[in-house]
């Protein structure tokens, strides 16, 4: 049975929070605005693995950044072809030690893929952040096969799609999962959009404290006059 559809398989699902589909070799970095002013590209973790986890809530995902403690990752690339259900070798327990940084999939992520200096990089917000922060996963294409990444992108919208929707994924068309498709392009605009926004209130806000300032000195004056 295909790795992805162990993950969403309902069949023995006290066990199906503990089952894996993971890119096995990537570099996570943190993105900022342009605007902002720290750096605009932070290496957070020069190798890592990044999972997609089962959680104990019933059509809850998260996504995984964790550090990589097994040597052959073959199984969780694309390789594991085995029809039979119950054989334990595409499962890994995943320690808490071994954990890095941990996501709810949502749509509010606004995760999407994209090509970034000659890698494939998956990207999604950071909540916690300042506005337009994100965290961009390079991955590594000389490891990782490009039959993998689309399962994983997949994966990814099917967690969306069962967050969303809160119901199974198993019998979802592809078509159906396009409205999670996000438009990188179109994020930018938003961001900009937002910082002129944010920009115009806070200049309405300065001119309003100007008049404000301008009338309490001409009160002021005023009653200088009249004291005189």
């Amino acid at each position: 049975m295909n790795i992805i559809k162990k993950l969403f398989s309902t069949k023995g699902e006290q066990q199906s929070n503990d089952k894996l589909i993971l890119i096995s070799s990537g570099q996570l970095f943190l993105s900022r605005a342009p605007s902002s002013p720290k750096s605009e590209n932070e290496c957070l973790y020069n190798d890592v693995l990044l999972s997609i986890r089962k959680t104990s809530h019933r059509y809850d995902y998260q996504l995984i950044v964790h550090k990589p403690t097994f040597t052959d990752t073959s199984l969780f690339n694309g390789d594991d072809d085995s029809d039979d259900g119950d054989e334990d070798d595409s499962e890994l327990l995943l320690e808490d030690s071994n954990i890095l940084k941990t996501f709810l999939i949502d749509e509010r992520l606004r995760l999407s893929i994209f090509e970034k200096f000659g890698q494939q990089t998956i990207t999604w917000k950071d909540l916690d952040g300042d506005l337009g922060d994100k965290f961009e996963y390079r991955i590594n294409s000389d490891v990782v096969p490009n039959e993998a990444i689309d399962q994983f992108i997949i994966a990814l919208y099917k967690c969306e799609y069962e967050k969303k929707y809160r119901k199974s994924s198993v019998d979802v068309r592809n078509e159906q999962l396009k409205e999670f498709v996000v438009d990188d392009d179109y994020d930018e605009e938003e961001l900009i959009n937002s910082i002129k926004s944010t920009t115009i209130t806070q200049s309405k806000v300065l001119d309003s404290g100007s008049d404000s300032e301008s009338e309490s000195e001409d009160e002021y004056e005023d009653a200088n006059e009249v004291v005189l």
